[in-house]
């Protein structure tokens, strides 16, 4: 299943980007009540946030309160070494990233166990080739799809257009979800990707399984 979030015109208003991979909700423009008992990796002490915001310039005054998905424990403690994807979420993801090429595009995969169900397109509200951020508003419907349907966030997408098909300097130091970090480059005429998994500055690649079944 794919679901857009944005407008879908990538070369116009999804600008691209780059390399924060999910932008912090400022607390007076979403209703924190519709996300329970979610991860706030802002606050001192929070193993997943590492004690910072997410973004840069985000959460850091009170009223910048940050709001992010359940993690069942098992999963964030053993985050898989495989992520498994059917041919047509894989395909779905790389019209996308073409579609916003020259500037970046982003997104989200949805699921439970290792394996994928949804693909949701995600607007970069960012004008720029190398930088991107999601939509607040988008995220907090993803995050409503993920509480109405019991699903978790498994992995980030982004794309390098025109760079490195690893994970760059700054989406190491602001990975702050235990999820896959899949990068999407353009390398010898066509579109590939990666998967990863970022720990602190560790940075080890994940398998992506594509049109198996699990």
């Amino acid at each position: 299943m794919v679901t857009t979030m944005g407008c879908g015109h990538c070369s116009r208003q999804c600008a691209t980007g780059g390399r924060s991979a999910l932008l912090a909700f400022a607390a007076n423009s979403v209703r924190a009540g519709i996300v329970r008992s979610t991860l706030r990796p802002h606050r001192s002490g929070h193993r997943s946030g590492r004690g910072r915001p997410l973004a840069p310039g985000s959460g850091r005054a009170a009223d910048n309160a940050c709001f992010y998905p359940c993690y069942s424990v098992a999963y964030a403690l053993s985050i898989m070494e495989k992520l498994y994807l059917s041919a047509e979420q894989w395909q779905a993801m790389r019209r996308h990233v073409e579609a916003c090429a020259p500037r970046e595009g982003c997104g989200l995969l949805l699921g439970t166990n290792g394996k994928v169900r949804e693909v949701i397109r995600v607007t970069n509200v960012e004008r720029s080739t190398v930088r991107f951020r999601m939509a607040p508003e988008e995220q907090l419907a993803a995050f409503q799809r993920m509480e109405e349907t019991g699903m978790e966030m498994l992995a980030i997408y982004h794309s390098h257009p025109a760079g490195p098909d690893t994970p760059s300097a700054t989406d190491v130091r602001e990975a702050a979800y235990p999820v896959v970090y899949i990068i999407w480059s353009f390398r010898g005429g066509q579109w590939r990707a990666r998967g990863f998994r970022i720990e602190g500055e560790e940075v080890r690649e994940v398998k992506l399984v594509v049109g198996e079944k699990r």
